[in-house]
């Protein structure tokens, strides 16, 4: 597959980012005090239903998922309907010298910011098309 519609994609993406990342900053901090306090046992972990089977599906063990959460980078972010969303980008070792992207997206109560949620894990390979070279940055909003 491949875009549909390369420049207005882009358009869309590129006004869409515009808008984020002024908040991208304020996303890392809340997702650095999950983990702070997730590694002092002080927050809670929990996998969806659909992340529970793709991550199996997918081929990506839990240790794979809480790898990229302790260590990865948010790339996208939005708050809606009480929650905050985080997309996370990471590159899981699997071999010598060798990698593979994993994005993990996740949730978060706006008022509870010691829960965080794994809605899901998936390689954007599958969808190479839409992002940039090294999977950061979105430039295909369709298919």
């Amino acid at each position: 597959m491949k875009c549909e519609n390369e420049e207005l994609c882009r358009s869309i993406s590129e006004e869409k980012f515009a808008r984020m990342e002024p908040h991208l900053a304020a996303a890392a901090r809340r997702l650095e005090r999950f983990r702070q306090a997730y590694e002092n046992g002080e927050a809670d972990l929990a996998f969806d239903e659909h992340a529970s089977f793709r991550e199996v599906w997918r081929a990506f063990s839990e240790t794979h998922i809480l790898e990229a959460l302790m260590n990865g980078e948010i790339i996208e972010c939005r708050k809606r309907d009480g929650e905050y969303g985080f997309l996370i980008w990471y590159n899981v070792k699997i071999g010598r010298g060798q990698y593979r992207p994993m994005h993990v997206p996740v949730v978060m109560p706006v008022a509870n910011p010691n829960y965080l949620v794994v809605v899901t894990v998936y390689d954007p390979r599958s969808k190479e098309w839409q992002w940039t070279d090294n999977y950061t940055r979105r430039i295909c909003r369709c298919n």
